[in-house]
């Protein structure tokens, strides 16, 4: 039977073995010298023998390390390792780095000096061919860059707010690329970024260089494209009004890799990371800085002076997510102003989109007394934050337009009571009633004088008077639904609204646009763009409403 291995029971017989072992009649044949104890003797050659076998070890793996190397195999066999027992391929590449703590915890808890890559030779990497530093980093130009993520809408509103952080700072900013298509969902900003990165791998090995395994996003390169947002979007009117500056990012690159190309070194660069998407908020005011608001989703807060202070002793910010309506809370009236201006400036001016949407809204006002009008909702089913309350949302949005319609409450419930037995669903109007707003709510239309519908879209349920007849305005509902027709949130507007419309019921107003190419592009990039035309429609309609982002 084995026993468990133990020192005592090791040594003990060892000791029994020395002590019952005869010697040969002629003397031991490795007798001591002369001097020396056959204790201290037998001591003295085990310790040799341990010397000679570490030795042997350690020129068996020189010898190994030395063919792996001339085979170029080190970084196959690393590849197969776990990360944690290399730390070295982490280990960021900067002066001020505390090594004994964990690789991706900030030296501060949010102001961060260091790279947020894996790679850290980041700061080494070449510059582009035939590019220049363009900054002399003692110069008094300062820029912020931010890390968008999620879908169109959302970017717009980081980039939104990124402006306006250039405005408040007096600084150049470095605006990403739009992402149209799949999106990249948000991401703590130190994987956020990493993903910015895989994301933008043609080869699916490549991504190996930056992490273990291939993500989703290296695996979907046809399900997106990147575009410069100053080919979507006219800046300049916005630009000259209030002095911005904005450097437009093209390619796959980062805003970190940019900030390197641009001659900036990585220790003039302060990065403020985040770990949550709501982790800060920036305010410009001091009492709304030291305000504690227990629902506020927002945990942290920046004043814009720290900021300033930050830009004093930097050339550039480096945000994480910067998306959020309610990302800066600003009240200095200059500030209100300038914000005000920069959302009235955000619409598309892309030709191809533009010719596209006007062709449609050609078609949708066909059926309008005066060609002219029509009423759009733009409801959002598609994101996982509004998936599980679509149903909810749709009456909500329905409540609302047949309100700004001047439609009473009580023939409101008609209409819904008959939509109800007609699907054959449980009465559950008494929900979305009272979450409705208590406040007198304007409406659009004076119900005085009826509306006089096209013949194809009059109401069915004229019997309600009048004021049924305003339920004959065309309507347009822009929504990420795959199949707006069969869903469920959108059923009650296709029954009370006969003259509904959404993007895909003009397939030829929008094939010439679906069709179009880039150089370079191995398929049609112009499908991408198809989204932003039902924005564009639903923004022109005469009155619309929208989703809340609840």
């Amino acid at each position: 039977m084995m026993l468990p291995r133990s020192p005592d029971l090791e040594a003990g017989t060892k000791r029994r073995k020395t002590t019952n072992r005869p010697y040969p009649r002629s003397g031991p044949a490795n007798a001591p010298p002369a001097g020396l104890s056959r204790k201290n003797f037998h001591h003295a050659c085990r310790e040799l023998r341990i010397r000679r076998s570490r030795s042997w070890f350690l020129a068996l793996v020189c010898l190994l390390l030395i063919t792996l190397l001339a085979s170029n195999g080190l970084p196959i066999l690393s590849k197969g390792i776990p990360r944690i027992l290399l730390p070295w391929l982490d280990a960021p590449n900067h002066d001020n780095q505390d090594y004994t703590r964990s690789v991706y915890k900030p030296r501060k808890e949010d102001l961060d000096l260091g790279p947020t890559h894996t790679r850290g030779d980041f700061a080494s990497w070449p510059l582009e061919s035939g590019s220049k530093p363009e900054v002399d980093p003692r110069s008094a130009r300062r820029f912020i860059a931010y890390l968008p993520h999620s879908g169109f809408n959302n970017q717009r509103i980081a980039l939104e707010n990124a402006m306006m952080m250039a405005y408040i700072l007096n600084c150049t900013l470095i605006a990403p690329p739009a992402r149209l298509g799949t999106p990249l969902p948000y991401r703590p900003s130190r994987t956020l970024e990493q993903h910015h990165l895989i994301s933008a791998k043609k080869d699916p090995e490549e991504c190996s260089e930056f992490l273990d395994y291939t993500p989703p996003e290296c695996l979907g390169h046809n399900q997106f494209t990147l575009m410069p947002w100053d080919e979507l979007i006219d800046f300049q009117p916005i630009q000259r009004d209030l002095g911005l500056d904005i450097l437009f990012m093209r390619g796959a690159r980062t805003p970190r890799e940019f900030l390197y190309n641009l001659g900036l070194p990585e220790k003039s660069i302060t990065f403020l990371n985040d770990r949550e998407l709501y982790q800060y908020r920036i305010y410009d005011t001091q009492h709304l800085d030291n305000e504690t608001r227990p629902s506020s989703r927002y945990k942290d807060g920046w004043h814009v002076e720290h900021l300033q202070g930050v830009l004093s002793t930097s050339s550039a910010i480096h945000f994480g997510t910067l998306f959020g309506s309610g990302r800066l809370r600003l009240q200095r009236p200059e500030y209100v102003a300038a914000r005000t201006r920069i959302s009235q400036g955000m619409a598309i001016s892309h030709g191809a989109i533009l010719q596209a949407s006007r062709a449609i809204r050609t078609r949708i006002t066909e059926f309008s007394h005066d060609r002219h009008l029509y009423l759009a909702i733009h409801v959002r089913v598609g994101d996982r934050k509004f998936k599980g309350t679509a149903v909810k949302n749709g009456r909500s949005l329905w409540w609302q337009l047949i309100t700004r319609l001047g439609i009473s409450k009580e023939t409101g419930r008609v209409l819904e009571d008959r939509f109800l037995q007609k699907t054959r669903k449980s009465k559950r109007k008494t929900a979305i009633l009272d979450s409705l707003p208590g406040r007198f709510i304007k409406p659009w239309y004076n119900l005085s004088q009826p509306y006089y519908p096209h013949e194809r879209c009059a109401s069915p349920h004229r019997d309600l008077g009048s004021a049924a007849s305003y339920l004959g305005i065309p309507l347009f509902i822009a929504t990420d639904a795959a199949h707006p027709r069969l869903h469920p949130s959108l059923a009650i507007f296709y029954e009370t609204f006969p003259c509904t419309f959404v993007l895909g019921d003009f397939p030829d107003e929008i094939k010439s646009l679906v069709a179009l190419h880039r150089p370079g592009d191995v398929s049609p990039f112009g499908r991408f763009l198809v989204p932003l035309v039902d924005a564009v429609i639903a923004g022109h309609a005469t009155h619309v409403i929208g989703t809340q982002n609840r």
